[in-house]
């Protein structure tokens, strides 16, 4: 008789049935009907296990997915009052504070609608359109309490287009915008990253000192990092101007040679025809060009300024090589003043495009990071 009671299936309660029918919908898609069958499944059985957990999945789908606040914050309040003990009640607190931060008046409600309408659609409509989305929304909802979010989101898109100098000028809305000590805080730390990234390096020390004095927890670990990274900064900018140096000096040097070995001839006829060292480079030079233009645009500048110094001084060194006597010495000289050149034009390039900083993480940690 008990093996026969075992072998019955246990039979779920009309609660978690309709829990278990709202994570189908949900991963269908049906954002809404998911929404609404969590709610149901709180209401089946108030006093079950799956009650607090069903009403803060409905509020985060409210809040993040179908762009509705106010519904959210109402399910948010439920979980806090209802369930205080239970698992995700801290998180639902958390959400509750922030989303009361954000929601003062009816147009409060509709911007932070429309902001959290914009954060779910942008997987589909993209960065331009959802930047140009977000300024009008700060346009047309000035005041909204919740414009600090929407400005920093803004500045983050803007940073990825290279549009530094709009991003900055977002975080400066954002730390006016600012209501309390933390996201201050938030706000210098981005503006001093910016000042770092766009080489602004005695406003980033400034910036530093601001951030450490503040008293914020974390204070003092962000100004340390700022102040290494500034110091690198530093450091590269010498040896950005050491590179501009060592590749127009050697540009003269060849050219130099070029004329002195150049027998009376003018440069021009001792340039042409190209020596052979470009004609058998230039193709292959202009086809990494084009594959970098149409598959890597991030890398094109930075290609393109290889490549114009790779052909430039091949094309100097070998017709001055041609002109004049060839010698073990004097190869061996034009071959060491080239490669300087490169050198220093990899290093223009890779400054230049901003690519120092992924180029050591790809070399630290392997090409997938």
């Amino acid at each position: 008789m008990l093996a026969m009671v075992a072998a019955v299936p246990a039979i779920a309660s009309p609660a978690s049935q309709r829990y278990d029918q709202a994570a189908e919908e949900l991963a269908r898609g049906q954002i809404d009907r998911a929404a609404a069958g969590f709610v149901r499944a709180a209401e089946l059985e108030p006093d079950g296990e799956l009650a607090a957990d069903a009403l803060f999945s409905a509020a985060t789908l409210y809040e993040d997915r179908l762009a509705r606040p106010g519904k959210a914050l109402e399910l948010y309040r439920r979980v806090v009052q209802t369930y205080p003990n239970d698992r995700v009640s801290r998180a639902a607190s958390r959400r509750l504070e922030g989303l009361a931060s954000q929601l003062g008046s009816e147009s409060d409600r509709l911007a932070l609608a429309g902001f959290k309408r914009l954060l779910s659609d942008y997987p589909r409509v993209g960065r331009e359109d959802s930047i140009d989305a977000a300024r009008k929304l700060l346009q047309r909802y000035p005041q909204w309490m919740g414009r600090y979010d929407a400005h920093l989101w803004l500045a983050t898109k803007l940073r990825e287009t290279g549009a530094l100098g709009q991003a900055q000028t977002e975080v400066e809305a954002a730390l006016a915008a600012a209501s309390t000590d933390d996201q201050r805080f938030r706000a210098r730390r981005r503006l001093l990253e910016l000042a770092i990234v766009r080489g602004h390096l005695y406003p980033a020390e400034e910036l530093a000192d601001e951030l450490e004095a503040s008293g914020h927890p974390s204070a003092a670990r962000v100004a340390v990092d700022a102040r290494a990274a500034i110091n690198r900064a530093y450091q590269r900018e010498v040896f950005y101007l050491a590179s501009i140096a060592a590749l127009v000096i050697t540009a003269l040097a060849l050219l130099l040679s070029l004329v002195l070995t150049g027998r009376g001839r003018s440069v021009r006829e001792v340039l042409w025809p190209p020596p052979i060292e470009v004609l058998y480079s230039l193709p292959v030079l202009l086809v990494v060009q084009v594959m970098a233009f149409t598959a890597h645009q991030d890398l094109a500048p930075a290609v393109a300024i290889i490549t114009a110094a790779g052909i430039g001084l091949s094309w100097l060194s070998g017709a001055a090589l041609r002109a004049g006597k060839r010698s073990i010495g004097r190869t061996a000289v034009h071959l060491g003043l080239t490669l300087v050149g490169v050198v220093s034009a990899v290093y223009l390039a890779v400054h230049t495009g901003g690519l120092i900083d992924q180029i050591v993480e790809t070399v630290r940690f392997g090409p997938d990071v």
